[in-house]
């Protein structure tokens, strides 16, 4: 681990809470297996709540490469939690709107959720052209908005897992000012918390990136919803995904997970930790949830892979 970051190297946020501390250092692990380049790389973690334990195993990954800093940032949660959130979502995903004033020094960052996998070189995606977008971004086909925010329905939607930010222009416009005021006004209306409010200031000012940069659960369902990618654009990201997003609330560490790549999780993790994942969830109930998001899933990638296939 090095001690100090100097200005070529790829800038790399994280937030986590104590729910998802324990399996940051896998996708982190993922990134530092990935990486073909010599470059170095910084992570920034945004500490929402981890576990000293957890906190432990961060820094105990950071010394096993020798290009990697980490950077840990507390913050105080009370100031998110007056926000609200649904289903598995937690408070911690608002911090991402508060970026650019955790990272005053840095210019551009590359930011991801945890409960993702990195599969391909992240440099590619660090040497993304911004071309003054204040976001680049992959698509969320199937993602709608309440009708009450007056979003049109043609309108192309990010999801806000994967994102190069460019934070230089974030402070400029004074976005984190505009994204509170909006939560404040439209707060209980939001379905996808920060993703909601990203969109919602960003709308039509963000970048398009490759489907492949966040293969997200919606690629594996049929969807009847506009897309600015084709089909064979899509098949090809789920065929050689350079990241895996498990976006659903059906997660890689349950049991009940039925994600055709999940296979690829329990292999980081065992990478990571030395030792094979125990889930907690085992039982007949997770068992069923299994069996279906299996059959549908794997029902699915089969179908998108044929997209893939070269015509006779």
């Amino acid at each position: 681990m090095r001690l100090q970051s100097v200005p070529d190297d790829i800038q790399i946020a994280f937030i986590s809470d104590a729910a998802y501390g324990h399996y940051l250092p896998v996708a982190m692990f993922s990134i530092m297996e990935s990486l073909s380049c010599p470059g170095n790389v910084h992570f920034h973690i945004i500490d929402c709540g981890i576990s000293r334990v957890d906190e432990d195993s961060i820094n105990h990954l950071a010394h096993q490469f020798s290009n990697c800093i980490v950077t840990s940032t507390r913050i105080d949660g009370a100031r998110l939690k007056k926000y609200p959130v649904r289903g598995h979502f937690s408070h911690a995903l608002y911090a991402k709107l508060l970026l650019a004033e955790l990272m005053p020094a840095i210019s551009k960052v590359i930011y991801l959720d945890v409960d993702l996998l990195v599969m391909a070189d992240i440099s590619e995606l660090w040497r993304e052209k911004m071309n003054h977008a204040p976001v680049l971004a992959v698509s969320n086909p199937r993602y709608r908005f309440d009708p009450i925010l007056s979003v049109p329905p043609d309108v192309n939607l990010l999801n806000s897992g994967v994102m190069v930010a460019n934070l230089t222009q974030w402070r400029r416009e004074d976005l984190q000012a505009k994204a509170f005021e909006l939560l404040d006004r439209y707060g209980s209306r939001l379905q996808y918390c920060d993703q909601d409010i990203f969109n919602l200031i960003l709308m039509g000012r963000w970048g398009v990136l490759s489907p492949k940069w966040n293969v997200q659960n919606c690629f594996f369902y049929q969807s009847e919803t506009r897309s600015v990618y084709s089909e064979r654009e899509i098949a090809q990201a789920v065929r050689n995904p350079a990241i895996v997003h498990y976006s659903s609330n059906s997660k890689p560490w349950q049991f009940r997970n039925g994600h055709p790549y999940r296979k690829y999780f329990l292999a980081s993790y065992r990478r990571t930790y030395g030792r094979d994942l125990i889930c907690a969830d085992e039982g007949l109930t997770a068992l069923l949830q299994k069996m279906k998001e299996t059959w549908i899933m794997s029902r699915q990638h089969r179908l998108i892979k044929k997209l893939d296939q070269p015509s006779r």
